[in-house]
This record gives structure tokens, sequence and C-alpha cells, in this order.
């Protein structure tokens, strides 16, 4: 985890809890109830940045499956082609040997 890809979720939960902290103290004055509000908003904004987390890993993991998956398509495409040209030859071989016995 690099923390410069999360730097701006970081600074939004920082902004978020200490806007928290300061409405709460103005509206009711007790420390109490600030620090609940303040450790809730704290909890909260922890949780969206450890969603963000686990969104971005998945779409990294998606990438590296559709790569492989992208890989593999082209890997039984080519082979595909070797049986079908394998195949068509064959076939020539066999048509020219029918051919060669027919006006023999």
């Amino acid at each position: 985890m690099d923390i410069r890809d999360y730097a701006r979720d970081i600074i939004l939960i920082i902004i978020l809890v200490i806007a928290t902290f300061v409405l709460v103290t103005r509206l009711w004055f007790d420390s109490t109830i600030a620090l609940g509000a303040t450790l809730m908003m704290l909890s909260l904004g922890g949780l969206l940045l450890s969603q963000s987390i686990r969104i971005r890993s998945l779409e990294r993991s998606i990438q590296v499956r559709d790569k492989a998956i992208r890989v593999n398509l082209e890997e039984i495409s080519a082979n595909m082609v070797q049986k079908y040209d394998a195949s068509a030859a064959r076939l020539d071989n066999v048509v020219n040997e029918f051919g060669k016995r027919i006006y023999r």
C-alpha cells in the first residue's frame, strides 16, 4: 500500500474528524459527547478508507486476471490455428493420394 495513493482520503478523514469535534463542542459544550462523536467520525472515516483499499485491491486482481485470460486466449488461438493448418495439410495429402490412385 502506497500512502500517496490514499493521501486524499486520509486528509478528508482528518477534516471530517476536526469538523465533527468543532461542531459538537460548539453546540453542546460537553467533552464526552464531543469525544464520542469524534471517535464515531474517525471510525466511519476508517471504514470508508478500508473499503477504498479493498476496492482498489479487487480492481488490481481483476486486471491481473484479465491479462492472464487474454494471454491464455491468445495461446489457445495460436494453437487452434496450428491445428487447423495441420488438419488442412493432412486433408490436402489425402486428396492428393486419392487423386494419384484414381489416375493410375
